[in-house]
C-alpha cells in the first residue's frame, strides 16, 4: 500500500501562562481545518523539538467530532445595563451577534462581532427597547 503525507495544517500554540486551552488546527489563511475519514484516510500529529520551549508534559492532542455548530446563550438578564448574556467561544471563530424586532421577517440587524478566543465571553446591548428585540449569534 502507497502512503503519502499531506501537510493539513498546523497548531500555533500560544504562552497561556500555564492555563489550558482550545488551540484548533489551522491552515496557512488561519481557517479551522475540517478533516473528513474515508476509513483510509489517517491521521499523524507531531509536536515540535522540546529546543522550542514547548513543555512537552502538557501537551494532548483531541481529535473532535461533530462540532456543534450553535451558540447557547449563557445567564441571559436585562439590567441597568441592558440586555445582558454570555456564550461559549472557540479561537479562531467570529461570532457574530444580530437583533430583529420582530421574527415576521428575515431582516437581522448585525450589533457586534466577537472573535472567539475558547473562553466565555459576554455581550451587554445597551440600546435595549422597552417593548422587545429577539437576538441570535451566529457563527463563522
Amino acid at each position: 500500500m502507497d502512503q503519502s503525507t499531506e501537510l493539513l495544517g498546523a497548531f500555533p500554540v500560544p504562552d497561556t501562562g500555564g492555563e489550558y486551552a482550545l488551540i484548533p488546527l489551522v491552515d496557512e489563511n488561519d481557517n479551522p481545518v475540517k478533516l473528513a475519514f474515508d476509513g483510509v484516510t489517517t491521521i499523524r500529529l507531531t509536536a515540535p523539538e522540546s529546543e522550542n520551549n514547548l513543555d512537552l508534559n502538557y501537551l494532548s492532542f483531541l481529535l473532535v467530532v461533530d462540532v456543534l455548530e450553535s451558540v447557547t446563550l449563557i445567564n441571559p438578564v436585562l439590567s441597568a445595563n441592558g440586555f445582558e448574556f454570555s456564550f461559549a467561544t472557540m479561537a479562531s471563530r467570529q461570532y457574530i451577534v444580530e437583533f430583529n424586532e420582530t421574527l415576521e421577517n428575515g431582516n437581522w440587524t448585525e450589533i457586534e462581532t466577537i472573535n472567539g478566543d475558547g473562553s466565555l465571553l459576554s455581550f451587554t446591548d445597551p440600546d435595549t427597547p422597552a417593548n422587545q428585540r429577539f437576538y441570535r449569534v451566529r457563527i463563522e
